[in-house]
């Protein structure tokens, strides 16, 4: 394949070992001969692809999602995640966050331009909400000046 990175553009070979979404973004994983040594790769940085008549099979216990998120450095539970919200409350079952969620799925995700900014906020919300989960005061701050505000807004709104 032809890849543009940040470091230029490489033609490398590449057993592709899958691919998973991880905060918004899809990504490619599997290895590359070019740097020989397993790699994430962003589709959209793909210029062209050549299959080669060669097979490979991935490691047997390969988990793709579990991989870049030990990776990036930020394990989301599950697709439902709301980085901010859960920060805020220091935990992802809060009743607030059922709201958020809910008005995500049932309002903001049928539209084309708001399914791209809920893509943006899984992008850039966990390296904030990893800043604000380390302080009491901050967390305390976002849930009572930014979270809950928008939790009543939506269910006056919205119910």
């Amino acid at each position: 394949m032809q890849y543009r990175s940040s470091s230029g553009t490489r033609v490398r070979g590449l057993d592709p070992y899958g691919m998973a979404m991880h905060e918004g973004i899809q990504y490619l994983v599997g290895y590359d001969y070019y740097r020989e040594e397993i790699r994430i790769f962003r589709p959209t940085r793909i210029e062209w692809v050549e299959l080669q008549p060669e097979t490979f099979i991935p490691p047997a216990d390969w988990d793709t999602s579990q991989y870049l998120a030990n990776e990036m450095g930020f394990q989301r539970t599950d697709s439902d995640s709301c980085f901010i919200a859960t920060a805020a409350y220091g935990s992802p079952t809060a009743s607030e966050i059922d709201v958020l969620r809910r008005f995500r799925d049932d309002i903001l995700a049928k539209s084309y331009l708001t399914r791209w900014l809920i893509s943006m906020y899984y992008a850039l919300s966990p390296p904030i909400a990893r800043w604000i989960s380390r302080s009491r005061r901050r967390r305390t701050a976002v849930r009572r000046l930014f979270v809950a505000p928008l939790v009543r807004l939506i269910e006056r709104v919205w119910s």
